[in-house]
């Protein structure tokens, strides 16, 4: 991300010049603070590795995924009826697209709850997981 592009270059900037040992030192600290901070993110308060913060961020990454296919199979549901003429009967084609869709959207929507409820069951103190949860309840 830009914000942790621009924390590298001032680390950069503030170690040059000091020995190496040194510079090991600050970075270690540094990155120790950052794990500290995933931790924090996560409702773990600093029992967190790398592996559970990336394990998180797969399976919130693959939530996610889901969350928002669900939202384009729902919007391709309805843009199968909308913008038609006032017809008596719809025609087969545009019935079987609408079940389509919605298996579509069934299917996306099983891996997005499965996802949230694994993380839930890991990590319930995690604000950023209770957000995405909300959002995708909604």
């Amino acid at each position: 991300t830009h914000s942790h592009g621009a924390k590298e270059e001032r680390l950069l900037v503030r170690n040059e010049g000091l020995p190496l040992d040194l510079q090991y030192l600050l970075y270690a600290v540094d990155r120790k603070a950052a794990q500290d901070g995933n931790a924090e993110m996560l409702g773990k308060g600093g029992g967190l590795n790398v592996i559970q913060v990336m394990e998180f961020e797969q399976k919130m990454s693959t939530a996610h995924e889901a969350h928002l296919a669900c939202i384009s199979e729902m919007k391709a549901f309805w843009q199968t009826f909308a913008g038609r003429k006032k017809r008596k009967a719809l025609a087969l084609k545009d019935v079987t697209r609408a079940c389509t869709h919605l298996e579509a959207y069934h299917k996306m929507e099983d891996i997005a709850l499965y996802e949230f409820q694994t993380l839930r069951n890991k990590y319930p103190m995690s604000l950023q997981l209770l957000y995405e949860y909300a959002s995708f309840a909604q």
